[in-house]
């Protein structure tokens, strides 16, 4: 029941899969060490792995509570699972921690983008996507992303210049040519914006003089 020997298992049944036995020696980790922190970030980390945020939220929360400087991963993290219970208020200040601490991983900033799109901030999620494109230019959904809320602001051309781009990454046939439906779509939307700018801009014929 040694709290080291039980995080290194708990690392171990990850590795294989395993992920309730590895929650299962985290916690019985913390039971025998409760400020152990190596064990906090385990099991919010596993509980987070397991797409189980409701649960990993309270232990992100007495993580960092007990380790303010955690790793960029952890924050980014926490945000995150506060995204997924719909708690967007408090999600996007934890993920720009991420960032603070990660200026240079493209991981933050795409998160940072999630959470904005959420927050329906528009402008705010285009400028976190392109920043992570900045750091992973081949990131294909980093592109997909910039694309959708390009189409938010009504950026047509931009928009098509981001899907254009993920077409360019994307193996998946199914989804390529979905990209390529939308590209085409956007195209179309863009032509009629012209036409119908053109006829709106057009000089009016003058009235003919009264007889």
């Amino acid at each position: 029941d040694h709290p080291a020997l039980l995080n290194n298992l708990g690392l171990t049944r990850e590795k294989v899969g395993d992920v309730a036995a590895a929650e299962r020696c985290y916690r019985r980790a913390l039971e025998v060490s409760p400020d152990d922190v190596n064990a906090m970030a385990n099991l919010a980390q596993n509980l987070y792995q397991q797409r189980r945020p409701k649960a990993a939220i309270p232990e992100f929360e007495r993580l960092v509570k007990r380790m303010p400087a955690a790793p960029a991963e952890i924050w980014a993290n926490y945000g995150v699972s506060m995204r997924s219970v719909g708690n967007v208020m408090a999600a996007e200040p934890l993920v720009l921690r991420a960032t603070e601490l990660s200026p240079d991983r493209p991981e933050p900033w795409r998160d940072l983008g999630s959470c904005r799109v959420a927050a329906k901030n528009w402008g705010g999620a285009a400028m976190a996507y392109a920043r992570a494109i900045e750091l992973d230019p081949n990131g294909k959904d980093l592109f997909y992303n910039l694309g959708l809320v390009q189409e938010k602001l009504g950026e047509i051309d931009e928009a098509i210049v981001a899907f254009k781009r993920y077409t360019e990454l994307e193996t998946d046939t199914g989804e390529l040519e979905k990209a390529i439906q939308t590209v085409r779509r956007l195209e179309g939307a863009r032509d009629e914006l012209a036409k119908k700018k053109a006829t709106e801009e057009a000089p009016k014929p003058e009235p003919p003089p009264r007889v």
